[in-house]
């Protein structure tokens, strides 16, 4: 029987869980471990739990496979078409699991999740903070040219829609500019970082220091 493709974000992740473990050759045992008890993998298969990010990544990890991926349900060997796409609670986990990653230094996991899920994202404000995870997580990598793109790109996204993730966008460019040794635009990017602090468009003290200190590293 076809699989209904309105079902709930929430059940489809638990058959994906249920359908990797299966192509792994698993039982619901193995992949509990000392962790987790059978009953809870069984719960979460059935859809009667939705695990935390921090268990959905460590599900991620005894099954072999990225977090995002999980998510997508691009599976490996599976047949193609069977599980619905992202929904935005599912982007949601990506996106805050990149930052955990980020500020973990983790840049090469943070770059593949978000690079996994970039075409699959709509939502606009979804859209502007992958862009900006995925450029931190580029200049992490020395992807500095990569890194301006996306970061340009995400100047005209936020250009007329957010004016706080406008000039967190253009910081991070900076920071990008200043990386390929174009040290006169990394400069420009943080004194209009700068003057939108003043102009009270951004209240975070932490962008505040965060800018500064781009300004003299300029």
């Amino acid at each position: 029987m076809a699989r209904d493709t309105k079902e709930a974000p929430s059940a489809v992740l638990g058959d994906r869980i249920r359908d990797t473990r299966r192509f792994r050759g698993m039982t619901q045992g193995e992949l509990a471990g000392n962790d987790y008890s059978v009953s809870y993998i069984s719960a979460v298969e059935r859809n009667k739990i939705r695990p935390s990010l921090r268990s959905l990544q460590w599900l991620a990890n005894r099954l072999n496979i990225q977090l995002a991926d999980l998510l997508a349900g691009e599976l490996p060997n599976m047949e193609e078409g069977r599980l619905s796409p992202l929904s935005e609670n599912d982007i949601q986990v990506v996106l805050a699991q990149a930052q955990i990653d980020l500020a973990d230094q983790r840049f090469t996991a943070a770059r593949d999740q978000l690079q996994s899920i970039r075409d699959k994202v709509n939502l606009p404000s979804q859209r502007t903070v992958l862009g900006l995870l995925l450029g931190e997580a580029l200049i992490g990598l020395n992807q500095a040219n990569e890194a301006k793109e996306i970061l340009e790109h995400n100047l005209t996204l936020t250009r007329e829609i957010d004016q706080e993730m406008h000039e967190r966008s253009r910081n991070l460019l900076g920071v990008a500019y200043n990386h390929m040794a174009l040290h006169m635009q990394a400069a420009e990017c943080h004194r209009h970082c700068l003057a939108a602090i003043d102009s009270n468009i951004i209240h975070d003290p932490s962008f505040t220091l965060t800018v500064l200190n781009n300004l003299g590293n300029d």
